[in-house]
């Protein structure tokens, strides 16, 4: 199943809102507040007949004291792939198109409700395609991804990151055009997740490769950016197997200020195995462990705890999140309808949107469910998640009735 399939499931309940208010000269529209529905109508406890033979009324939640804070409606429905909250309470979601035709990064930028600025990044080649976003406390964004070579026929790609400020003045853009040759294809190369360090540094994970002999020999990379220059500082790090499909697809920032890399590689029997590195703050590799968890093994997302284990999202005999040890020793294994993103909250308790027509779950330390009774979560999960700067409010990014949203809900 492709990493960038997205689905779109109708909305069964109606999440609770607050009155609706344009949101802007760019055509946004936002809701805020628990006690109205996203209609402007008050919420009720209907009563209305099922329609079973036996005449039998079933009540509708009461979403009068929902989680959901706000909601607020992006300018052209689309995919989200990152959204943050910085220190003055603006929150900027980065979104895109995944289609290789119509591949492009677009920024949109709100406060206090009202969309304050929209920007489509002008790509360097024929198009780019973003893959996460990172926002700092004053505003300023990372987004990372790949670029496509415009060389004819090649078929290349080439990591790619770019940064742009709150008032959305474009800051630097690097995209890695090393090992170039004659007859291309002879390069590929993906930055796939980027965090912000406690200095204020970017740090962004992914892979590059140069072909060699019958294929390309892999690298694993992490990039450090500092907020003003573009890239200050590299490292590469050898993959496993040194395949082709070798891809370091997740990266999360842990407590002491380093991260840790995640994906999958392939080994000589031609399946997928996960790895995981953890890597210091200022680049040196600690440790690199793979393991198998099914038979073909893909990782989306990975979230760090406070105890040097990790929780991430996977695809391998079916969908699944689990949480393993420091050591790789498993702590718990949740089957799931979804490998969305993950996100570790306060306390060690883990967001996670993996779930058919469920918004979003917290799960405690022991990967038990603690919003699964919730009915005012119910509808498409979310495609991105952030924190507010103080962990109390949880971003959610998803579609929701033919739109793009962003919503806000009470993390605690």
């Amino acid at each position: 199943m492709p990493n960038d399939l997205r689905r779109a499931l109708p909305l069964t309940v109606l999440l609770a809102a607050a009155c609706a208010s344009d949101g802007g000269e760019s055509g946004a529209s936002a809701t805020t507040g628990p006690d109205a529905t996203t209609d402007g109508s008050p919420p009720t406890s209907s009563t209305g007949a099922t329609g079973d033979e036996s005449g039998t009324t079933a009540a509708a939640p009461d979403c009068s004291a929902s989680r959901l804070r706000s909601r607020w409606t992006l300018p052209e429905d689309t995919t989200c792939l990152g959204v943050g909250m910085d220190d003055g309470a603006g929150v900027t979601v980065l979104a895109g198109e995944d289609d290789s035709d119509t591949s492009k990064a677009v920024l949109h930028r709100f406060v206090a409700g009202e969309l304050v600025w929209s920007i489509e990044h002008p790509p360097p080649h024929d198009h780019v395609r973003p893959y996460a976003l990172a926002l700092r406390g004053d505003g300023v964004a990372v987004v990372t991804g790949f670029a496509a070579d415009p060389t004819p026929g090649s078929f290349e790609s080439v990591p790619w990151t770019v940064a742009y400020d709150a008032t959305g003045a474009l800051l630097w853009e690097h995209v890695d055009t090393s090992g170039a040759c004659d007859q291309p294809p002879c390069r590929m190369g993906k930055n796939h997740g980027v965090v912000v360090t406690p200095g204020g540094e970017f740090l962004v994970g992914g892979e590059r490769g140069l072909y060699v002999d019958v294929g390309f020999d892999m690298t694993y990379v992490l990039r450090r950016y500092d907020a003003s220059m573009g890239e200050v500082d590299l490292h590469e790090y050898p993959t496993p197997f040194n395949d082709d499909d070798d891809e370091a697809s997740a990266l999360a920032l842990r407590a002491d200020g380093g991260v840790i890399m995640m994906g999958q590689t392939h080994n000589m029997s031609f399946t997928a195995d996960l790895w995981l590195a953890r890597l210091s703050a200022d680049g040196a590799l600690e440790r690199v462990d793979t393991f198998a968890a099914g038979d073909d093994d893909v990782v989306k997302f990975v979230t760090a705890m406070s105890d040097g284990s990790a929780v991430y999202s996977a695809l391998a005999d079916g969908f699944y999140a689990a949480r393993i040890a420091a050591d790789l020793a498993p702590v718990w294994h949740v089957d799931t309808d979804w490998y969305g993103p993950v996100l570790a909250g306060p306390d060690d308790v883990v967001f996670a949107a993996v779930d058919d027509n469920r918004v979003v779950d917290k799960l405690d330390a022991a990967g038990e469910r603690q919003w699964a009774d919730d009915e005012c979560l119910a509808g498409p999960g979310a495609e991105a998640l952030g924190l507010s700067p103080d962990r109390t409010q949880l971003l959610v990014c998803r579609s929701y009735e033919g739109a793009t949203v962003v919503e806000i809900y009470d993390a605690t």
